[in-house]
């Protein structure tokens, strides 16, 4: 599985936040493909590190979400 992300304030050293649904939870897309869909209405996809965006793969983990 797939999530949408980027650093919190755009600050690389800061944690990365993560794109929710409506019940709080990291949105998780089957491929890079659909989460890129996902984000075409709002950003030039051609271009997403360069706006501080990434797809990455993830795993959600025992405890609260990342």
């Amino acid at each position: 599985m797939y999530a949408i992300s980027r650093f919190q304030c755009g600050v690389t050293i800061n944690p990365k936040e993560y794109v929710r649904d409506k019940n709080n939870e990291v949105m998780e897309f089957e491929t890079k493909d659909k989460a890129i869909v996902f984000l075409a209405p709002h950003y030039d996809t051609d271009n997403l590190e360069d706006q501080g965006i990434y797809i990455d793969e993830y795993k959600k983990t025992g405890g609260s979400d990342a």
